[in-house]
């Protein structure tokens, strides 16, 4: 029979290194150090050099997104100060700020750089690539930022410090975003394969631009920066325009896009008796319902503010509560929804591929594309790049381009994972997410004891899960980390 007593209080101090276990020897590997400080060359007069810096600051943004007033205490707890060798007090917002600042005239160049090792080291085609942009809202008062103007002029395509950041302004009106927001546009570039999605490059524009300039200057930057010798980009309606395709063309490269249906509805009436139709091999959650339920009625809704009279009318509230602000306006046109009829499940598809790519292959990686927005939703939520709080637009654009270096992380972890589970495995198993390999490490924690010479780390014992994990990855454990990086104790 096991026995279990309280014991004296130990002079040890806990230190929750959680998922540092898994995401310091994926930087390392990534070499994401080594290529910052190629592009940005260390002041002789600097402690630590802009890649020991920024390194930890996508650490801190994949582990607890802080701000950067913050990052000196997430490292103290997580014991990110022992892995990469910086006192915590030294980890202040100015040093940080600076580091940032100096990465902002080589953002795409760094990025470009980190993308072709990824692709090099872990084996990712870069052929292919899915084409999405979102809106990342910032809140506070940005006067100074302007429009920055054409990315490409006659002197050649700006980039790094050639080209401002992005103008933070006012966009279009969002289900998100209210009328008087500022924003900025990011636009990720992202491989999908059967192991999933990996954002691999990127770019931002101004707020108020659409997918037609946001598209033609990330063209321009992959030529610049990539210069793939074959490339698919595949991209929805929002970047559709017969610019795109001819700048595609002329670079001999080809298109998968989706287009208004409304440009090609003549077309499709005039060829539609002649049109041969097959059942599709993918089929989305829509077209599915749509095919259960059939005739779907065309409706109109929306929230219609309250008036301050209809307000008052109403019973007040209960604590905790407030009135309601908004009414539920609805309305159904049938004489629209009876014309919309014949069109109702059609969707235009324009590509340049080679013929040899039957139709059916062509639109299997265009719904690839859902793979490219779950990689815009990451972007949003556990990276906490949204809302943004930097004071100035050189920052903010700086910090963008950092989280989709920490992005190409967040999802290199799970394909790595994914490709080393045996073909055995449960479904579960393959599709095992960053989510979970993070959390799995989520309680792993280091002993710190204070001695007269200074500190001593010690590592506790890994569970078998935890195990596993680091041996599929390729991984040292953080014992085998801790003593390459640690002397050992006198």
């Amino acid at each position: 029979m096991a026995i279990t007593w309280y014991g004296s209080p130990s002079p040890a101090e806990g230190c929750n290194l959680g998922a540092l276990a898994v995401l310091w020897p994926l930087l390392e590997r990534m070499q994401v150090a080594r290529i910052i400080n190629q592009h940005l060359p260390a002041d002789p007069q600097a402690e630590f050099d802009h890649g020991r810096v920024l390194n930890l600051l996508i650490a801190a943004r994949l582990c607890n997104p802080v701000a950067l007033v913050n990052v000196g205490r997430w490292a103290a707890e997580s014991g990110a100060d022992i892995l990469w060798g910086i006192p915590v007090e030294k980890l202040n917002d100015d040093r940080l700020g600076r580091s940032v600042e100096a990465y902002f005239g080589q953002r795409h160049s760094i990025l470009a750089s980190l993308a072709l090792h990824v692709a090099e080291e872990f084996g990712v085609p870069l052929s292919e690539i899915h084409y999405d942009p979102t809106h990342i809202l910032l809140h506070g008062a940005y006067e100074g930022s302007q429009p920055r103007g054409e990315v490409q002029t006659d002197d050649g395509i700006h980039s790094d410090a050639r080209m401002p950041p992005a103008h933070i302004t006012q966009g279009r009106p969002m289900s998100d975003a209210p009328n008087d927001v500022q924003m900025i546009h990011a636009g990720l570039c992202t491989v999908v394969d059967e192991w999933g999605p990996l954002p691999i490059f990127g770019h931002t524009v101004d707020g108020n631009q659409n997918g037609h300039p946001a598209v033609a200057e990330q063209l321009a930057l992959l030529r610049k920066h990539l210069r793939p010798p074959e490339l698919t980009m595949i991209s929805d309606r929002g970047t559709f325009s017969l610019g795109h395709l001819l700048r595609l063309e002329d670079a001999g490269y080809h298109a998968i896009v989706a287009a208004p249906w409304d440009e090609f509805r003549p077309l499709f009436d005039q060829h539609q008796a002649g049109l041969k139709w097959k059942k599709a091999p993918y089929l989305s959650i829509e077209q599915q319902r749509r095919r259960r339920q059939g005739h779907l009625p065309q409706e109109h809704y929306e929230m219609v503010p309250l008036s301050k009279e209809e307000r008052e009318q109403l019973a007040a509230p209960k604590r905790g509560c407030r009135r309601p602000a908004y009414r539920f306006q609805f309305s159904y046109d049938a004489q629209t929804a009876e014309h919309d009829a014949a069109y109702d499940g059609y969707s235009a598809l324009v590509t340049t591929a080679p013929r040899e790519q039957s139709a059916e292959l062509v639109f299997i990686k265009y719904k690839q594309r859902g793979y490219s927005e779950l990689a815009n939703h990451q972007f949003k939520t556990p990276l906490a790049v949204h809302p943004l709080f930097l004071k100035s637009p050189p920052r903010v654009e700086a910090l963008v381009f950092l989280m989709m270096m920490a992005l190409t992380a967040y999802f290199l972890l799970q394909r790595i994972y994914r490709q080393s589970v045996p073909a055995k495995a449960t479904v579960q198993e393959h599709r095992t997410t960053t989510e979970t390999l993070l959390r799995a490490f989520s309680n792993y924690t280091l002993l710190i004891h204070h001695t007269r010479l200074g500190r001593e780390v010690q590592t506790t014992r890994l569970t078998t899960r935890q195990r596993q994990i680091l041996k599929q990855l390729g991984f040292e454990s953080p014992a085998q980390v801790l003593s390459h990086h640690l002397p050992r104790a006198p």
